[in-house]
């Protein structure tokens, strides 16, 4: 991939994910601060503590229900920044299903993975 196309693609994440943080923090009852867009190849998303959200690019590429899980994974980071069981209850509030979805994205990160690292 060229520098020009993965510019493309993160600004294209960055629209669509903002879209989604937007959405899924009002649900929420949430503030969020900037969503930001990286070339990560080990994590999905990650939260800090101001409550910037950074996404992976490469996010763009799972379907919409691990999208949205992602998503409301680290929306809920910006109430317990550890994954004790009241962060999985917070996010069970929002997304009953979480776990079946956790584990579907775990099958497709093992998918891409074989995509992005060949052996």
């Amino acid at each position: 991939m060229t520098a020009k196309e993965e510019a493309q693609y993160k600004k294209q994440a960055k629209a669509y994910l903002q879209q989604k943080c937007r959405s899924f923090s009002e649900q929420m009852g949430l503030r969020h601060g900037e969503v930001k867009i990286n070339s990560a190849k080990t994590r999905w998303g990650s939260c800090n503590r101001k409550g910037d959200i950074n996404f992976t690019y490469r996010l763009l590429l799972a379907p919409e229900e691990l999208i949205d899980y992602v998503v409301v994974h680290e929306l809920a980071h910006l109430k317990e920044m550890n994954h004790s069981a009241g962060f999985w209850s917070i996010v069970e509030q929002t997304m009953p299903d979480y776990k079946d979805r956790r584990k579907k994205l775990r099958e497709f990160e093992h998918q891409v993975e074989l995509i992005i690292r060949p052996n």
